[in-house]
């Protein structure tokens, strides 16, 4: 099932998490994290909207809480003060420390 969801959800996840988070490490944590809160309480989803609109409300409250949580693995506030952030070049390709299903999906551009 996880697959599953990788593969439906798992770039825009990606592509959501990174908007709100800023990096791209932080952004691949959050879609585990996502991935993982869906698949443990998908018995909890009452069907009142789409299961993508349920998913991507848990990404940016997940994202909102890891900010929340002060902010980025490894980054300092002044680096991401700075704006140097990764991930926010175009054409940059998908993260190698993602599953490769799910570096096969994400869009970039």
């Amino acid at each position: 099932m996880v697959s599953e969801l990788l593969s439906l959800y798992g770039p825009k996840i990606f592509q959501l998490a990174l908007r709100y988070v800023k990096n791209r490490e932080d952004a691949e944590e959050v879609v585990q994290e996502v991935l993982m809160k869906v698949y443990r309480k998908v018995e909890a989803f009452r069907a009142d909207s789409a299961l993508s609109s349920w998913t991507y409300r848990i990404t940016f409250n997940t994202a909102m809480s890891r900010l929340r949580a002060g902010g980025g693995i490894g980054r300092s506030h002044s680096q991401q003060q700075r704006g140097d952030r990764q991930g926010e070049r175009q054409g940059e390709s998908p993260p190698t420390c993602l599953p490769v299903t799910l570096r096969n999906h994400v869009d970039t551009s």
